[in-house]
């Protein structure tokens, strides 16, 4: 929820009410500043309320109630108190992820970390991280999901096992897989998957320990500042100009609140305006959308990009225009789908939300629930919330491993790992 405060209030409303001669707000209309303020409100009242209206209707009222009986239970075994057989299958997997990262840095013709420290300038560096990021098919798979969010999950359930065990072996193979994850996702220099995971390591020890200190958040926000402004200083090129990093316009403050809006924006001025909704077409993949006669379109967070900035389009150093998901439901139905994705995205994290909290607190559940809540955003469109190959594929994982687990623990394993 702290982002739809940080990232989508604040900015709708100074957007709104004080700042809106900013030249990022002066081409924007004022109905639009107004309907997305109405939009970002609604969304704010009424997604607690399907969670709630979600939590009486699974039978769960009392949810206060069990988060603080899971964070005041210790970390508990999956099936063995070592659990040495899970441990040799994260072993395995991390064998594969290392071998999806050597792959991806094999196939990406530039390194912009390379290209960084060789000083090539702001556009340059924006060419190779949309480089980088392009493609699609196997390869494609294999650099984004196993190479990132395989790596990812793997070093959030070894931090749950060293902070159950203690080890030195546990400890050791959290560093290697940190360093892994820190590498590939700083790789191609985007800055939001690097955040994700220091505050989902952040997230998880609160988890664990049931608590967090004064302390330890002034720790992680020093590090999350200092992170964010080397990235503005080197990666966008504000090295030279650094009395921009106060800019609310240009800085990285301005980015936090306006630029996760943007995209609402621009949404709301050309759908329907220069672009027809696009019905249910993006949210399907393309075989189902086959089967059902139902034409594949593109995702309106590309489109929109082409009348925001045509130029950076042409220098193919445009990616997407992520949003809040209230975004893509407009350019798919309009009103109605602003209506309907705030509740449906509602119950269906709650959904998630409680089936973790009525699961043991064991590393496995404790690394897979937090990876997926860094998975979905609530500032990354509406697809993701219908069809996500990455949660279909990691979900497979996360049950095979259970089934593992639940297999092991009747007693059915070789007497090696008793």
């Amino acid at each position: 929820y702290y982002t739809l405060i940080s990232q989508n209030f604040f900015g709708v409303v100074l957007a709104l009410f004080f700042l809106e001669d900013i030249p990022s707000m002066a081409n924007i209309p004022f109905e639009i500043r107004f309907r997305v303020w109405s939009s970002v409100m609604f969304v704010l009242i009424f997604l607690p309320i399907s969670m709630i209206v979600t939590n009486y209707s699974l039978g769960c009222p009392d949810v206060k109630r069990k988060l603080f009986c899971y964070l005041a239970n210790p970390i508990k075994k999956v099936y063995s108190q070592k659990d040495i057989f899970i441990k040799l299958l994260l072993v395995l997997l991390a064998f594969v992820s290392i071998g999806s990262i050597l792959y991806y840095v094999k196939t990406t013709p530039h390194y912009p970390l390379l290209m960084l420290l060789r000083g090539a300038s702001p556009l340059e560096l924006a060419q190779a991280r949309i480089i980088a990021n392009e493609g699609s098919g196997i390869p494609f798979f294999i650099g984004h999901a196993i190479a990132k969010d395989l790596t990812k999950l793997l070093s959030l359930i070894a931090f749950c096992y060293w902070k159950k065990t203690g080890e030195i072996y546990d400890f050791l193979f959290f560093c290697f897989l940190f360093v892994m994850a820190s590498f590939i996702l700083t790789y191609d220099l985007s800055k939001g998957p690097i955040l994700e995971y220091f505050l989902s390591l952040a997230f998880l020890s609160i988890l664990i320990k049931g608590r967090i200190s004064l302390k330890s958040i002034l720790r992680l926000g020093f590090a999350i500042l200092a992170l964010i402004i080397v990235l503005y200083l080197f990666v966008m090129g504000y090295k030279d100009r650094p009395n921009l990093l106060l800019n609310i316009n240009q800085g990285p403050l301005g980015r936090i609140i306006f630029g996760s809006n943007s995209g609402i924006y621009q949404s709301f001025m050309f759908y329907p305006e220069k672009e027809n909704f696009t019905g249910v077409g993006p949210m399907l993949p393309s075989t189902i959308a086959s089967l059902c006669g139902v034409e594949k379109k593109e995702r309106s967070m590309k489109v929109i990009y082409r009348y925001a900035d045509p130029d950076w389009v042409k220098l193919k150093a445009a990616g997407v225009m992520n949003s809040l998901f209230v975004s893509e439901a407009w350019t798919s139905f309009g009103f109605w789908g602003v209506f309907i994705s705030t509740f449906y995205v509602g119950f269906f994290l709650q959904c998630i939300y409680l089936f973790f909290l009525n699961m043991p607190k064991n590393p496995l559940n404790l690394g897979y629930f937090v990876f997926i809540l860094s998975l979905f955003d609530l500032n990354g469109g509406l697809v993701q919330f219908f069809y996500y190959s990455n949660f279909i594929f990691f979900t497979i994982i996360y049950f095979l491993l259970l089934s593992a687990a639940t297999f092991l623990s009747q007693g059915k394993t070789l007497k090696i790992f008793f």
